[in-house]
C-alpha cells in the first residue's frame, strides 16, 4: 500500500482559497489535512518524516508527544498550524514551533492568534521552559518570541532550510527560550564559557552555580541523534571516554549534514573535558540551553563551510552578542 505522502504527490486538487476559517485542536479526522498542510509549504522535504502520515500523527499526539492547533476550512481543509513538542530529552520542556500558512491564506492575520493559544496552552502544561526556534533569514518570528518572553539562547548555524513562497533559502535557527523552572543548580563548564554562561543565567533570571574543574569520564558514551533538514542534532545523555569516537560514528551515518551539534549535559562532572575534547575535533559554541535534558545543555557544532554571518538577521541585543561570543570561539580553534 502506498503511503499517505505518495498520496499527496499524486493530489494535484488545489485548496480553495478564500474560504471562512477557525483555530480548532487537532482531531483525528483532520489527521490527513494536517499532513497536506505540510505537504503544502515543505513537498516531502519536510525531516521530520512522520507528519506527512496520519496514523503517525495520532500516535505522536495520543502519546503527549505532540500538540497541535489546526486552522480549519469548513471543508476540513488545514490552511495553517502550529505545535507544541518534545525535541529534547526533558519531557517537561516544550518547544512552540512548525508554524505555517499555506501561501494563498497569507493574507489573513493567522499565525498571530495561532501562536498566542499554543502558548496558553503551554502555560497550562505545568513546563519546566518553553522554547521555540527562530529562523535567521528574517526577523518576524524573533519579534513574535520577544512578546511571550522568550529570549535567546544558541544559535546554530548554517543547519536550515527554510522556504518563503516556495523558494528555497538556507539559514540558520535562534533558540529563544522562557523558564519557569527557576530552583537553582549545580552544572559544570569549561572556562572558557563561564563568562558567557554568566551573561545568559542573569538574561534568564535563573541561578546557577558554575563548577569549572576538569575530571575525566568513565564508562562508555551514550547518546542518540536526529537529522533536522540539513543539520544532525546529537545528544549525549552519558559522557564517556569514547565520545569522539561515538560522536564521529553519528556524523558517518549522515554525511551530507552541512551542520553538527553536539548536546553536552552540563549535570555531569565530565563535562568541560568534553568540550574541549571536541573544541580538538573543529566544534565550537552554539549557545547553552537551559533545563534541555535533564539540566542544562552546553551546545557546540561544527559547520563544513565559512557560516555566513552577514545573512543572519537578529533583533534581539543577546542574540548579537551570542553571534559575537560564538565567532570570537570559532576563530580561536587551532
Amino acid at each position: 500500500m502506498a503511503s499517505y505522502l505518495e498520496q499527496l504527490k499524486q493530489n494535484t486538487t488545489p485548496i480553495e482559497a478564500g474560504q471562512s476559517v477557525e483555530i480548532v485542536n487537532f482531531r483525528p479526522d483532520l489527521a490527513p489535512a494536517f499532513c497536506r498542510c505540510y505537504y503544502e509549504l515543505y513537498g516531502d522535504t519536510f525531516p521530520i518524516k512522520y507528519v506527512y502520515e496520519p496514523e503517525q500523527v495520532c500516535s505522536a499526539v495520543e502519546a503527549g508527544e505532540l500538540l497541535p492547533l489546526l486552522v480549519v476550512t469548513p471543508k476540513g481543509d488545514v490552511v495553517a498550524l502550529t505545535s507544541a513538542f518534545h525535541f529534547g530529552p526533558n519531557k517537561r520542556a516544550w518547544e512552540i514551533g512548525g508554524t505555517m500558512v499555506i501561501e494563498s491564506y497569507r493574507n489573513g492575520d493567522l499565525a498571530r492568534p495561532l501562536l498566542e493559544r499554543i502558548w496558553k496552552e503551554c502555560q497550562a502544561l505545568n513546563a519546566d521552559s518553553v522554547y521555540g526556534s527562530a529562523v535567521c533569514n528574517h526577523i518576524y518570528t524573533q519579534y513574535a518570541g520577544r512578546k511571550f518572553g522568550f529570549k535567546p539562547a544558541a544559535l546554530d548555524l548554517e543547519g536550515f532550510t527554510n522556504f518563503d513562497a516556495g523558494v528555497r533559502i538556507e539559514t540558520s535557527l535562534l533558540y529563544c527560550i522562557r523558564i519557569f523552572n527557576t530552583e537553582r543548580r549545580q552544572v559544570y563548564l569549561p572556562g572558557r564559557y563561564e563568562a558567557f554562561a554568566r551573561e545568559l543565567y542573569q538574561l534568564h533570571q535563573i541561578e546557577r552555580t558554575i563548577v569549572s574543574e576538569t575530571t575525566v569520564p568513565t564508562g562508555a558514551c551514550k547518546l542518540s541523534w536526529q537529522k533536522l533538514s540539513r543539520s544532525l542534532r546529537i545528544t549525549v545523555a552519558q559522557l564517556g571516554v569514547d565520545l569522539e569516537a561515538r560522536v564521529a560514528e553519528a556524523c558517518a551515518t549522515h554525511p551530507e549534514c552541512q551542520a553538527i551539534q553536539v548536546c553536552l549535559p552540563m549535570e555531569q562532572a565530565g563535562m568541560a573535558w568534553a568540550a574541549e575534547r571536541l573544541r580538538s575535533a573543529g566544534y565550537f559554541l552554539s549557545g547553552i540551553l537551559p533545563l534541555w535534558a535533564a539540566s542544562d545543555s552546553l551546545i557546540l557544532q561544527r559547520t563544513v563551510r565559512e557560516p555566513e554571518y552577514e545573512k543572519l538577521a537578529l533583533c534581539e541585543a543577546f542574540a548579537k552578542r551570542l553571534l559575537a561570543v560564538i565567532r570570537e570561539d570559532r576563530a580561536s580553534l587551532v
